[in-house]
């Protein structure tokens, strides 16, 4: 192989390796997972016995919530798809842990 010939096998080589590093640094910066949703504006239970928070936001992304908190101190990230839910109330979910049963009743709880 001729000297120019390897000189233009090692340039193209470092282009290559140019180009996956760009692609690389690219997708880094790429958001990971689903827009966030944000249920601005509602009254917020903690379920704590706490002061209800007034004004608050609830900040979801897929299935966790990221963030809750004051409209104030709650930053949004890029691309958050908003919902205003002024004059609404969020609590904490419930569960009703009592229950009176009988043995014929038992297999409707495991359905």
């Amino acid at each position: 192989m001729s000297a120019r010939a390897k000189f233009s096998v090692a340039r193209a080589a470092a282009s290559l390796a140019s180009a996956g590093l760009v692609l690389t640094l690219l997708g880094g910066c790429a958001e990971r997972g689903p827009h966030p949703i944000a249920l601005i504006g509602a009254t917020i239970l903690d379920g704590n016995g706490g002061r209800p928070l007034h004004d608050g936001v609830v900040l979801v992304r897929g299935r966790t919530i990221e963030a809750v908190g004051a409209r104030e101190d709650v930053p949004l990230p890029r691309g958050t798809v908003q919902v205003d839910v002024s004059g609404s109330w969020i609590i904490p979910g419930l569960i009703d842990a009592h229950a009176h049963t009988r043995i014929w009743a038992l297999p409707r709880y495991v359905a």
